[in-house]
C-alpha cells in the first residue's frame, strides 16, 4: 500500500464523487488544468471521479496497488488514464486499452536565477520513486554534474514552490508550465515528454462520451490557457 498522508495534504489530488462508475487517473503534471476540466465535464453532466498523482502511483494502482491518505484507503480501478508514454507503451503492450491518443507535451524547466543546472547549491527535485520528471532529472544531472549532495527530494510539487518563495533552495524542478504559471524566472531542460490518453477495454458509452469531450475544441482551449501544449 503506497501511503500519501502528510500534514498539508486536503485530498486536493482527488476531485468528483467517490461512487461514480467513471474513474480517470490523470498524471499530477496536468494539476493546474484540472479545474478546467472537472468544470468541463459539470457543464456536460458527467459523473466522475479522478486521481491526479505522480504517474507512477498510478501506475501501481493500475495494477491493484492500493493507496492510503490519513485513514482513507482508496482502491480504485481507472476506465480511462492519462500517463506519460512509456507507461502506456506497456498498456497497449498488455492489451489493456481500447483507445490510446497523444494528449499534451510538456517541457522540462529549472526554476532558478542561475544559467547553468550544475551551479545552484540546493535543488528542489520531486521524488524521482513517483514522479516522472524527477527520475528524467536526476539521470541528467548525474551525466552533466556528478554531484547529488546538492539535490532535496520533495514528495509534492508545492513543496518546491515554497522552497523556492521562501529562499530555502536555489533551485526547483518542474515543468515550464508550471514554472510560468509560478512566476518563477527559469531554465529550459531541453528535455520534452508526450503525455497519452486512452481508455480501458469495456468502456461503456458514458466512458466514451468522456474520452470524446476530452478530445473536444473547448478542452484543447484549456490546456492552452494554463501553458499547456495540446498534442
Amino acid at each position: 500500500m503506497i501511503d500519501l498522508t502528510s500534514s498539508s495534504n486536503n485530498l486536493e489530488d482527488i476531485w468528483g464523487n467517490i461512487d461514480a462508475n467513471l474513474t480517470i487517473f490523470f498524471d499530477n503534471s496536468l494539476k493546474e488544468f484540472l479545474p478546467k476540466l472537472v468544470k468541463i465535464f459539470d457543464d456536460n453532466y458527467i459523473s466522475y471521479f479522478i486521481e491526479s498523482f505522480p504517474s507512477e502511483i498510478l501506475f501501481k494502482q493500475i495494477f491493484n496497488e492500493k493507496i492510503k491518505i490519513g485513514n482513507l484507503i482508496i482502491n480504485k480501478s481507472p476506465k480511462i488514464v492519462v500517463l506519460p508514454t512509456n507507461q502506456m507503451k506497456a498498456l497497449k503492450e498488455w492489451d489493456l486499452l481500447l483507445l490510446k491518443r497523444s494528449y499534451a507535451k510538456l517541457r522540462m524547466s529549472m526554476a532558478t536565477e542561475k544559467e547553468d543546472i550544475c551551479k545552484p547549491n540546493s535543488i528542489a527535485v520531486p521524488n524521482p520513486q513517483y514522479f516522472t520528471i524527477g527520475s528524467i532529472f536526476i539521470d541528467i544531472y548525474q551525466i552533466r554534474c556528478k554531484n547529488e549532495n546538492k539535490i532535496i527530494t520533495t514528495n509534492e510539487l508545492k513543496e518546491i514552490y515554497y522552497l523556492l518563495k521562501e529562499r530555502k533552495v536555489e533551485a526547483g524542478i518542474m515543468w515550464e508550465h508550471q514554472a510560468k504559471l509560478n512566476g518563477f524566472k527559469y531554465m529550459d531542460m531541453n528535455k520534452t515528454i508526450t503525455l497519452e490518453i486512452g481508455v480501458f477495454k469495456g468502456a461503456d458509452k458514458n466512458t466514451l462520451n468522456a474520452y470524446e469531450i476530452t478530445n473536444s475544441i473547448e478542452f484543447r482551449r484549456a490546456l492552452d490557457s494554463v501553458e499547456i501544449i495540446g498534442d
